[in-house]
């Protein structure tokens, strides 16, 4: 399948039955005893890394002979062209491992290296956020896409944090502010809760590679949100080594929010520059 404006509905449809097929290969994992491995960097590797990694991988292969695919999980990763999947096979592998449930499948379209389709999925609550390019919508577990988007200016009160990477610089910022509503997520799923309007702001200051946040982007930036370095410059992808920057998430804040976000990262910046 060639991909182009006028099939992304089919596109998407693909992405939907593999993402649904690898989810169900996670949960046979997840609700069994499963052994876990270190990779290189000392980050975990289970079974459920691996099968799911193979079935989207293969499919996308298998569909998009033509198009480049970039996996956390795959051994070697090179790209040549700017039209390419960014994939994140189990995004949360901490979570996975914690029976949480807090894990998802990424899967991101890029379109002159931009997030153009953008696929995520939580596996233990059958729950999928996507967008067609654009439009973003909430697949509930009983086929109901729902339309979402963060249209309304809401006051920078509602923080989501990562639960298992929560980096000091966030806690400076949180420590800083009044009468903040804090929110801990794993994986992606910081990114659904803005696009749908349930947070207002997701700070990371720490290292992310461009998997881990391509298809929440592209599901961002069409339910009317943001995702930009600490300069509220944008995000590029297609990067050497495909790490990114610091970063923000927001939705439509209004310009007394945006800033006194830009006044905490100036303070982030100072105690930074001071030690």
């Amino acid at each position: 399948m060639k991909i182009s404006k006028k099939n992304y509905d089919n596109v998407i449809n693909y992405l939907l039955q593999i993402t649904k097929n690898a989810s169900a290969e996670i949960m046979k994992i997840y609700n069994q005893d499963f052994s876990i491995q270190k990779k290189n960097d000392s980050s975990p590797l289970t079974e459920a890394d691996t099968r799911a990694n193979e079935i989207i991988v293969d499919a996308l292969k298998t569909e998009f002979s033509t198009v480049d695919i970039i996996s956390e999980e795959n051994k070697k990763n090179k790209l040549t062209k700017e039209n390419f999947f960014l994939v994140d096979p189990l995004d949360g592998t901490k979570e996975f491992i914690k029976k949480n449930g807090e894990f998802t499948i990424n899967i991101a379209y890029m379109e002159k290296k931009e997030p153009t389709l953008g696929i995520i999925c939580l596996p233990v609550k059958n729950l999928i956020y996507f967008t067609n390019g654009y439009e973003s919508y909430k697949l509930t577990n009983k086929g109901v896409a729902k339309k979402i988007n963060a249209s309304s200016c809401f006051n920078y009160k509602r923080i989501v944090t990562s639960r298992s990477h929560l980096d000091d610089k966030t806690l400076i910022i949180l420590n800083n502010m009044k009468n903040r509503k804090v929110s801990k997520k794993g994986s992606s799923l910081k990114f659904c809760m803005i696009a749908e309007g349930k947070s207002d702001v997701y700070f990371r200051f720490g290292n992310t590679m461009e998997w881990d946040v391509a298809a929440g982007h592209a599901i961002l930036k069409n339910a009317k949100s943001h995702l930009t370095d600490l300069n509220f410059k944008k995000l590029t992808y297609g990067k050497k080594a495909f790490i990114n920057p610091p970063f923000i998430a927001f939705n439509n804040l209004n310009q007394e929010s945006l800033m006194e976000i830009k006044n905490h990262i100036k303070l982030v910046k100072q105690l930074e520059f001071t030690k």
